[in-house]
């Protein structure tokens, strides 16, 4: 388990949509693809049981930006960070940008300051309240392909998170988890709904506050998989606030 902060300054003023979790996605995979075998390892990763769990995430940059109509423009030095359960994967991206020392955002050219990598576990103990990163996607799929997304307000968005934790789990060991895991909006805070499109099509998703109880074990898959659905397309990813015990 591994996460790298990229702290970076493009060249000028990036201007982004709200929603950018498609293009993020897309820088990934060009770092990763300085190391081809692995890349396409991690592209077309599937399980067993025809889940895919590719068993990274990213979250959103982070720095100072302006709001111009539909778009954010960042400026000054910015930060992002890619979290992997695999090491491979962020000892590749490292690889890169050490010997490149920028890359592109769109069209952007962004100049790397400092790459911080971090090896230890991020969620030591099993009761967190975190925070959302990028929003909580969760949907259930009919026989005639019909996705229906779940909301905060509905019982079923929670048990869905519990249950993709535990199946990450399941395809990560081999064997399911005896710990119990609860996943619940933390009491007395608002969550925020974000219709993002990936790949032409609408997906629903919602930033909040929650509380997540589970085994360490599990924390650090939330924590460096993500929570919920398409977390490596750019959803689910949190960060922690309060919690260990």
């Amino acid at each position: 388990m591994k996460s790298l902060k990229i702290y970076f300054i493009p060249e000028k003023p990036l201007i982004l949509p709200y929603a950018k979790f498609e293009i993020l996605q897309g820088i990934f995979y060009k770092l990763l693809s300085y190391n081809k075998e692995l890349s396409e390892k991690v592209h077309n990763m599937e399980q067993s049981n025809g889940r895919q769990f590719k068993m990274f995430c990213f979250t959103d940059i982070e720095g100072q930006y302006t709001v111009s109509g539909k778009f954010l423009i960042y400026s000054g030095e910015l930060k992002w960070e890619i979290r992997s359960f695999e090491d491979s994967v962020i000892d590749a991206i490292v690889s890169s940008l050490t010997q490149s020392k920028e890359f592109y955002i769109n069209s952007f050219r962004c100049s790397v300051i400092d790459l911080n990598e971090n090896v230890s576990r991020a969620l030591r103990g099993e009761n967190y309240e975190i925070r959302t990163s990028t929003p909580i996607a969760v949907y259930e799929t009919s026989s005639d392909g019909y996705r229906t997304y779940y909301t905060p307000d509905e019982d079923k968005f929670y048990t869905a998170v519990e249950n993709n934790l535990k199946m990450k789990y399941l395809a990560l060991y081999d064997k399911e988890s005896s710990g119990r895991v609860i996943f619940a909006k933390k009491q007395g805070s608002k969550t925020r709904k974000c219709v993002a499109f990936y790949a032409g099509f609408p997906v629903n998703a919602y930033y909040g506050d929650f509380i997540l109880n589970a085994p360490p074990e599990i924390c650090d898959i939330a924590y460096y998989c993500g929570l919920g659905a398409k977390n490596s397309q750019g959803f689910g990813t949190i960060k922690k606030t309060v919690g260990g015990n």
